[in-house]
């Protein structure tokens, strides 16, 4: 199984009182960190599959 898929069955269950924003993000980061291979905040957000700019990625990074 997915590391995003364990993570939306065990914490959307377990974590019910986190915002759905927020968990959603997690998901993002956690998605990024596993394609790739990195977790510092620019490699997050260059990994990051949001149809937005690089620079707008690194920054959403950041805030989360």
């Amino acid at each position: 199984m997915h590391a995003s898929d364990l993570i939306d069955a065990n914490l959307g269950v377990a974590c019910q009182y986190i915002h759905r924003t927020r968990f959603n993000a997690l998901l993002t980061a956690t998605a990024a960190a596993l394609d790739g291979q990195t977790t510092s905040v620019t490699g997050l957000g260059r990994a990051s599959r949001r149809p937005i700019t690089e620079k707008a990625s690194i920054k959403q990074m950041d805030r989360r």
